[in-house]
């Protein structure tokens, strides 16, 4: 996705598929990569609910609790990357919808979503 967001333009078959631009923690007990993002907005809900002690322990206990400022810092730094390479090609005379499409693609909380042709639409860029 990176990629595509350096060029001045992206061209797509009905068919096709881009990806969102997310950073990814392996979770060594399972095994399964989660998205950084899933695991800030986790936190973002737990903060805002009354839940049993010992429910908010657990999920506790499963994060890396020391890194978490190093997950928000490294989903802002997706997002600054990606802005500026829209803004250095695609949307040269948008900086503010570069900065609204960046923040759209580095926002996915499933690494496996798909932004198909037909879901291109006004704060994505041209298809």
């Amino acid at each position: 996705m990176m990629i595509a967001c350096s060029s001045d333009e992206i061209v797509m078959t009905p068919i096709a598929e881009l990806g969102p631009i997310d950073p990814v923690l392996r979770e060594s007990r399972t095994n399964r990569y989660i998205p950084l993002q899933s695991i800030l907005e986790l936190l973002t809900m737990l903060s805002g609910r009354e839940l049993p002690r010992n429910l908010i322990t657990e999920i506790l206990n499963r994060l890396p609790i020391i890194e978490l400022g190093d997950f928000k810092r490294a989903v802002e730094h997706n997002v600054e990357l990606c802005a500026k390479l829209l803004r250095n090609r695609m949307f040269k005379s948008e900086p503010e919808r570069a900065e609204g499409v960046a923040r759209a693609l580095v926002g996915f909380k499933q690494h496996s979503a798909a932004i198909t042709l037909k879901g291109c639409r006004g704060d994505w860029p041209s298809c």
